[in-house]
């Protein structure tokens, strides 16, 4: 292998900020030695406390902005630098998502017609009040997704509720999807080659969605609403691997 073939990486943030921690850790410390009296002591005193600053520095940018290590080398043509800050500055963003007693409001006003018809056959109040609160159930129901991500992480895995909103992207709804699996090491924009959802109520598997579905018809994202794509209100979704064999 030549020289020439061997990649060249320049030098990352993490390695300037190490640089410049060692030189100047190095540059006080030999000071030190070299000073007496109270400036020995307050060069003492600053070599000691600069390391614990420097890292409580590190940390909170680490925590709020850590795509800023990241040199424009480390990102390919499939995640580039753009992608990757808007997916890394939605995780502490307010979710895109609808809260479950507004859908489920939303979803009770689009039943009143139909609940008001129902009691107007009846003048039992019994069977009144059990229409109202059969209304009520199924309207809540159907304001949330429950999604089982057991098949893909196992015993590790759990079941939960995404709010459902027809209008929302299903861009936003993936995006909600990942990061709430983000704790098991699951891989930025994976779906539909690691993991996908699979609709049990119809058994198939939901690939012509997301990020490379969008990218094979042209587009920059899916921007769809997941009510048109084949998700409702009540539906029961699975999170399974996918086979990259």
């Amino acid at each position: 292998m030549s020289l020439t073939d061997i990649p060249r990486r320049g030098l990352s943030p993490l390695w300037i900020i190490a640089l410049f921690l060692s030189f100047t850790e190095t540059v006080l410390g030999v000071a030190v030695t070299q000073t007496h009296g109270g400036i020995q002591i307050a060069l003492t005193s600053f070599v000691i406390s600069f390391p614990p600053i420097v890292s409580g520095l590190f940390f909170l940018v680490l925590w709020k902005k850590p795509y800023v290590f990241y040199p424009p080398a480390e990102f390919s043509k499939e995640v580039d630098v753009k992608t990757y800050v808007e997916a890394m500055q939605s995780s502490r963003q307010t979710p895109q998502t609808t809260p479950v007693s507004e859908a489920a409001i939303r979803s009770i006003e689009t039943k009143i017609t139909t609940i008001s018809a129902a009691l107007e056959k009846t003048n039992d109040p019994k069977q009144q009040v059990a229409l109202l609160l059969q209304g009520a159930v199924d309207a809540v129901k159907e304001s949330v997704i429950r999604i089982d991500s057991r098949p893909m992480f196992g015993i590790e895995g759990r079941i939960w509720e995404e709010p459902f909103d027809p209008e929302m992207a299903v861009r936003d709804f993936l995006d909600n999807l990942y990061f709430a699996m983000k704790p098991w090491g699951l891989a930025v924009y994976t779906y539909g080659t690691v993991w996908a959802i699979k609709n049990l109520e119809s058994n198939d598997i939901l690939l012509s969605i997301g990020r490379d579905w969008a990218r094979r018809n042209g587009m920059n994202d899916d921007h769809r609403a997941i009510g048109k794509v084949g998700l409702h209100g009540g539906a029961m979704l699975e999170i399974i691997p996918l086979d990259r064999s």
